[in-house]
């Protein structure tokens, strides 16, 4: 760790992503810990601006797709990790276990401090090697006895303000945060050549590639679980004003405890409460190089139990098929009691799913103004084209079970897809007409689009209803139409005082245009949530050729909660 060094008497670290060749290990392994991970962030993208690979990564024909998406790194929520000490003396470790325990107060994960045997964080304090962490379940891939943490400048005459900043930055990281000030979303102007000049003088000596990764160089939002800049954050340095345009002389101040956005931000991470909202992707069962079966499935429990068995608006959030076969793809719920259901993505006999991924809503059967329902267009496993008018539009009106006191908003998305592999992938799905007593369910087909059979989900609910926001968002429309980047994002601002704490989403894909010469890859996630909004992403990877995207999200607060 010849990089981890001081400026000007401030220590600062590194923090650690999945070791080389094992980038999709660490993938499957961060959804198998917990499948929220595929939908909360997107991954970082070979060929677009922030990949450290220069051109596009191409697949060769027939050849597997292989996974170019990273993922979140967050532990399972409630999860109780072991940590073991590999060093350093009594007080020290006191003190360590005395800091870290902070974050417990906020997250719904709990330490278990063992002498002994397997642990998932393990702590060295080995000295002129630096302070750094990995980051969130990266640890797991980390073998015994190796450390996962390292505090390489605590002693036993450390200041006790110095050893709780170091600490809580450090666990930090090993619950999923990234540096601060390498947010996307940051705001500080960098004043690049006086800070290539500082590092690299003693005791740094950084070149310019080293201060890059580690000050300047802002992740992208395709490779983290990104928040608001938050300037009071334990994961922000203290920095000069010499090294920024836009932080006056003061620079950064010195952040030694959680600052209020810390503490809500991590609660958003490992939520006290069960969720409403649930996701699976078929990474938690095999490798994506590896064509699934028919159906990957995986049993589910509701937490807790329901009284009567809950509805399951069921929507694709992520996709990845070969374009050599029929594009062939259902998100499915069966056996589903008050206590369990099972959730299954469906492809077909001789279909190349590769990876994939759904979310879903539960409703209680005792909520009486969320509605949900489900449409079915046609054959989704069958190869018979539609006929008649429907080939470039259809329309259905659908009627509310119970009427609504106001005009509701109303969310279409996707749930099953079945079209041609020889011809264009365009389709769009969406509410209009919208009354007090139902809505007129559209999907638009493009004009070189075989399509075989859709399912469209849709929710309906009052547009006032407190602690509940939804709405649309999707790519520009291009004239005359062209490829789009691989990564597409924005934001979207909620109601003032609508979304009173930080909110659970569900997201799904309610359209898309793409090339049918390529694979079909699309990933659609989000970042930076707070009760002010969020930012969405629309993303593919690799050769596909993306002309447009579109989604869906629902945002549900729960009671506010003030630190």
């Amino acid at each position: 760790m010849s990089d981890i060094e001081t400026f000007a008497g401030n220590f600062v670290c590194f923090e650690l992503q999945a070791p080389p060749g094992q980038e999709e290990e660490a993938v499957r392994n961060s959804l198998a810990e917990n499948p929220r991970n595929g939908v909360i962030t997107t991954g970082r993208l070979p060929g677009d601006e922030s990949s450290e690979s220069a051109g596009v990564w191409i697949a060769g024909e027939g050849e597997p797709s292989k996974l170019a998406l990273n993922s979140g790194k967050l532990w399972a929520r409630g999860r109780t990790l072991k940590i073991r000490f590999l060093a350093g003396s009594e007080g020290l470790k006191r003190k360590v276990r005395r800091y870290a325990e902070t974050w417990q107060l906020f997250a719904n994960i709990r330490f278990d401090w063992i002498e002994s045997g397997p642990a998932d964080i393990r702590i060295d304090f080995a000295q002129g090697g630096g302070s750094w962490s990995y980051v969130g379940t990266i640890c797991a891939a980390i073998s015994e006895p190796k450390p996962t943490m390292n505090f390489g400048w605590l002693t036993d005459r450390s200041a006790e303000q110095e050893i709780q900043r170091v600490v809580l930055h450090e666990f930090g990281h090993a619950l999923g945060c990234v540096h601060e000030h390498q947010s996307p979303l940051c705001s500080i102007d960098w004043n690049t050549e006086r800070v290539y000049a500082d590092m690299a003088n003693p005791p740094n000596n950084w070149s310019r590639d080293q201060t890059d990764r580690n000050i300047i160089r802002h992740l992208s939002a395709s490779e983290v679980t990104a928040r608001l800049f938050d300037p009071d954050s334990i994961m922000l340095y203290q920095y000069p004003g010499t090294w920024m345009k836009n932080f006056g002389r003061e620079g950064t101040k010195m952040n030694t405890a959680l600052s209020k956005e810390d503490k809500a931000w991590i609660q958003f991470c490992y939520p006290a409460y069960p969720t409403d909202v649930g996701v699976f992707n078929t990474l938690e069962k095999r490798p994506s190089v590896e064509v699934g079966d028919e159906v990957d499935s995986n049993d589910i429990a509701f937490e807790p139990p329901y009284s009567l068995p809950p509805k399951l608006a069921m929507g694709l959030t992520w996709v990845d098929m070969d374009h050599q076969t029929d594009l062939r793809i259902t998100a499915e719920s069966d056996q589903v009691t008050n206590e369990s259901f099972r959730v299954s993505i469906r492809s077909g006999k001789d279909i190349n799913l590769f990876t994939a991924g759904c979310s879903w809503l539960e409703v209680a059967d005792t909520e009486s103004d969320l509605l949900v329902g489900e449409y079915q267009l046609g054959d989704l496993s069958g190869s018979t084209p539609l006929s008649g008018d429907i080939k470039t539009r259809f329309r259905n009106d659908i009627r509310f079970p119970t009427s609504f006191d106001a005009i509701p908003q109303v969310l279409v998305w996707f749930q099953g897809l079945n079209l041609a592999k020889d011809k264009a992938w365009k389709l769009n799905t969406y509410a209009s007409k919208v009354s007090r007593f139902g809505f007129t369910l559209c999907l638009d087909i493009g004009e070189h689009t075989a399509l075989y059979g859709a399912r469209m989900t849709w929710v309906a609910f009052p547009q006032d209803k407190p602690t509940i926001f939804g709405g649309s968002f999707g790519t520009p429309v291009v004239s005359p139409r062209e490829q789009l980047p691989n990564t597409n994002t924005g934001y979207v601002n909620f109601p003032e005082g609508q979304i009173n704490s930080t909110p659970q989403l569900l997201m799904a894909i309610s359209g898309f245009d793409f090339a049918h010469t390529h694979n079909l890859r699309l990933r659609v996630s989000s970042s930076a949530v707070s009760t002010a909004g969020m930012s969405w992403h629309l993303d593919s990877w690799m050769d596909s050729v993306m002309y447009g995207a579109s989604g869906v999200f629902l945002a549900i607060s729960r009671a506010n909660t003030e630190y």
